[in-house]
C-alpha cells in the first residue's frame, strides 16, 4: 500500500495543517487519532498504514484519494484491491462512525462477492 500513497503531498498537507494550528505535534496527533510517532515520520515522507492514512485523512479533512498516486476514476475497470479501497474511502468519511463505516463495507464486501463477475477458467465461456 505504501507505493498507492503519494508522501509528499501528505506530507506537505500535515505540515501545513500543523503550521496552520500552531500546536505542538503530541496535541496535533492526539486530535488526528494518531501516536506523535506517526505524525512526525509522515511530515518527513513515509507512508503511513492503512488505518493511520484514514485517521489523517479525517483530521486534514480531505477524500483519501488526494494523496493517493493512482486513484480509481469513474468507469476505471474493477482492480483486485476494489473492496479494500471501498472500505478505505468509507472509513475516512467523516459523516459515518467507524462502526457504521465496518458494517457498510461488510454489505458491500458480501453484495460484491455475490455479484463480481468471476474470471473464466481455462476451458469456461465466460
Amino acid at each position: 500500500m505504501a507505493d498507492e500513497i503519494n508522501t509528499q503531498d501528505l506530507a506537505v498537507l500535515v505540515r501545513r495543517k500543523l503550521s496552520h494550528q500552531g500546536t505542538n505535534l503530541r496535541d496535533a496527533a492526539r486530535e488526528a487519532g494518531v501516536s506523535p510517532a506517526t505524525l512526525s515520520r509522515v511530515q518527513r515522507g513515509h507512508a503511513p498504514d492503512a488505518d493511520a492514512l484514514v485517521a489523517l485523512a479525517r483530521w486534514l479533512q480531505i477524500p483519501i484519494d488526494r494523496v493517493l498516486n493512482n486513484p480509481p476514476r469513474v468507469g476505471a475497470s474493477v482492480q483486485g484491491s476494489t473492496l479494500e479501497k471501498v472500505e478505505m474511502h468509507l472509513r475516512a468519511d467523516p459523516r459515518l462512525s467507524a462502526e457504521t463505516a465496518g458494517r457498510i463495507a461488510e454489505v458491500f464486501r458480501a453484495v460484491y462477492e455475490q455479484f463480481a463477475e468471476r474470471a473464466p477458467v481455462d476451458g469456461e465461456r465466460g
